[in-house]
């Protein structure tokens, strides 16, 4: 998912914050503006790598060397897995489209182009359709999986949409719209059965990450202001606000505890919600270097870990839910700067898209990593 610029956090060494501004700029790179950049930087930018590399911990697996051409990836950022046809999913922010990747084979099946600045992708197993936000067209691409073709393009009443969910019970989508300083900072909610959309809900403070709390029904909502917001899906109010940390970015809902993790990117920690009272009761630090940025959030119920992709650390941090502990951080390769994730139902594996080197990873349940 794209992100705001201007993100800091201090650091030992002014050097390191220098890196810190300007790698972060490059993952979360969307300007506090309402102009529509994205077409034209297709054609000029590069990924973002600057300064010295922040280091990678030790006690993640060896670093990969990873391929940078295959797949068409251009900056990707979101992922997604079609366990109908065996397919993944990744965004490209710089090219504005989504390359379909099959998994048995490791060959790229098609390259769709979809609105501008594609960030996050979410598939529904109720119709098969794969979700994409684009972050600079207001929109949100529906892609029919059998046919590797767009069949909608749904117009948001937002602006700059960014994370998605999807409800089960109620087959309903909701999106965090990120907006501008002008406002516009709400949540979509999208009629997945009819790809239409139903109604916006007004939020503050730049929502990004959201997620679907199945076990209570609630959608939660991470925002600039170090909170997250709480939406009832039957009313589709708002009901709370939950403190966490600095700049919450990602989140997903742990099914086998009910708990819901978010990732403070600022903080380099991860806050823990309790899903049955809605309060913070937790927070897990994962900062195992100087530098250390977690950002996206998926969760394994094969195992029980909560896996989070950390920018600055170049790998995931793997927590497990059952201690609230952090395990172990799996490398993705020197200055990949990973970002979102994708569980392959089939295989047990989690796919990682690198954001800086424009290459996917393959970790497996015993958490060894491998380029894909």
């Amino acid at each position: 998912m794209k992100r705001r610029s201007g993100l800091s956090r201090s650091v030992l060494f002014a050097g390191a914050v220098i890196v810190l501004l300007v790698v972060i700029a490059g993952v979360f790179g969307l300007a506090l503006s309402s102009s529509k950049q994205s077409s034209t930087s297709a054609k000029s930018s590069t990924s973002t790598s600057s300064g010295t590399p922040p280091p990678t911990s030790s006690a993640g697996t060896s670093t990969a060397t990873f391929s940078l051409t295959g797949y068409n990836l251009s900056q990707p950022i979101g992922v997604a897995y079609d366990p109908a046809n065996g397919d993944i999913y990744v965004t490209n922010n710089l090219t504005n489209t989504v390359s379909t990747i099959n998994v048995a084979s490791r060959s790229l099946v098609a390259t769709i182009n979809v609105g501008l600045a594609p960030a996050a992708a979410i598939f529904d197993p109720a119709n098969k359709y794969l979700y994409v936000t684009n972050n600079d067209s207001d929109s949100v691409s529906v892609i029919d999986g059998g046919s590797n073709s767009v069949t909608k393009t749904i117009a948001l009443g937002g602006i700059h949409p960014d994370g998605i969910t999807l409800d089960t019970a109620n087959d309903c989508l909701y999106v965090a719209e990120h907006g501008n300083s002008g406002g516009s900072n709400g949540v979509a909610v999208i009629n997945a059965t009819s790809n239409s959309l139903l109604r916006e809900i007004g939020t503050n403070n730049y929502p990004t990450g959201v997620a679907y709390d199945s076990s209570n029904g609630d959608v939660y909502v991470t925002t600039s202001a170090s909170n997250v917001v709480v939406i009832d899906t039957v009313t589709n109010g708002i009901t709370q606000q939950i403190g966490v940390g600095n700049r919450p970015s990602g989140i997903a809902f742990d099914s086998t505890n009910g708990n819901i993790y978010v990732a403070n990117t600022v903080s380099g920690t991860v806050s823990v919600i309790a899903g049955s009272s809605n309060t913070a009761v937790a927070t897990i630090s994962v900062s195992t270097s100087v530098l250390s940025a977690p950002y996206l959030v998926a969760f394994d119920p094969a195992n029980g870990y909560i896996l989070v992709s950390n920018t600055f650390s170049s790998g995931i941090d793997v927590i497990d839910g059952s201690t609230n502990s952090l395990v172990k951080l799996v490398s993705t390769g020197f200055q990949s700067a990973p970002a979102g994730l994708a569980l392959d139902s089939d295989n047990g594996n989690l796919y990682v898209a690198g954001h800086a080197s424009d290459s996917i990873t393959s970790i497996t349940s015993n958490l060894t990593a491998s380029p894909f």
